[in-house]
């Protein structure tokens, strides 16, 4: 993977945050996941992905203009997120700390929608701490490299 595809897989991330929202809104059984809510609990269920949304889209905007510290933020992001990545395959806790991921559409969409959706839930999982493993690596390479180059 390229650095050009990090930018990318955040800019997609950025845009699960926002499917995401978007059906929260609309679909009754996803808003109802982790709790029937109406009215100020519902904006209250939005709070993580609009949390998710920003982080990931500052994410994006930061690696499309070449910050500097775009590498830093990449890795930080990516020690977070594989943390989550293995509360999400935690019993109990996993559906909460899904909340916290960009994932949270994917992971919920399979455990309501599919059969068998917890093995295809945690797949999802285990695939998005892969990635974010491997961002991890290009960012700390290119933080390395940048600071030999001084």
């Amino acid at each position: 993977m390229s650095w050009n595809g990090v930018r990318d897989v955040y800019g997609v991330f950025a845009a699960l945050a926002a499917l995401e929202l978007a059906l929260i809104a609309t679909v009754e059984p996803l808003r109802s996941a982790v709790g029937r809510t109406e009215g100020l609990g519902l904006a209250i269920r939005c709070l993580p992905s609009l949390a998710v949304l920003g982080v990931c889209g500052w994410a994006y905007v930061q690696l499309r203009s070449d910050a500097r510290s775009g590498e830093r933020f990449v890795l930080v992001l990516s020690v977070v997120f594989v943390a989550l990545g293995f509360l999400t395959l935690t019993p109990w806790v996993g559906m909460f700390a899904a909340l916290l991921t960009p994932i949270s559409v994917l992971y919920f969409a399979a455990i309501l929608w599919v059969p068998q959706g917890f093995f295809v839930a945690v797949g999802v999982a285990v695939a998005f701490m892969i990635l974010n493993v491997t961002t991890g690596r290009l960012a700390y390479r290119r933080i390395r490299e940048s600071r030999s180059a001084r």
